[in-house]
């Protein structure tokens, strides 16, 4: 792609021409830069925390208790944030975020909040039916 060119007049004699680069490189490949960017550090981080508690929940012996529903419920919101935060860092990684005209920070906005909420529900009827440590694992993380 050609960078954009502006020109401007100048009070001096002639023109100014003034080259605009783009800001982001467009070309595909592996953006290693992000993933050690505190935005990509705590991408990382988020994930982890996504699949410990998944973990957290799915190991501890909840099938013996009446309240299964809860607890499927934040398996549910825990491995779907993890999928679409894997999703989000691949596009990230690869430039393909780039590519694709969305509104980027608004998406990512609305996501995060619903994900928020959704964790602090999950993780209030998790809290609610805890019957072991695992369980109580699983809602604080």
């Amino acid at each position: 792609m050609s960078e954009p060119v502006r020109t401007t007049e100048s009070s001096h004699k002639g023109t100014v021409t003034v080259t605009e680069s783009s800001s982001h490189e467009t070309s595909l490949g592996c953006d290693t830069i992000y993933l050690t960017s505190v935005q990509g550090l705590l991408k990382l981080t988020q994930m982890a925390f996504s699949f410990i508690a998944f973990m957290c929940v799915t190991c501890a012996p909840w099938w013996e208790y009446s309240h299964t529903s809860g607890y499927q419920f934040f398996q549910f919101v825990s491995m779907t944030c993890l999928v679409l935060t894997s999703i989000q860092l691949f596009l990230i990684c690869t430039k393909l975020i780039f590519k694709i005209p969305l509104p980027w920070n608004i998406i990512d906005v609305v996501y995060h909040a619903f994900a928020v909420g959704f964790y602090f529900l999950a993780s209030c009827l998790v809290a609610a039916w805890a019957y072991n440590s695992s369980l109580a694992a699983g809602a604080v993380s």
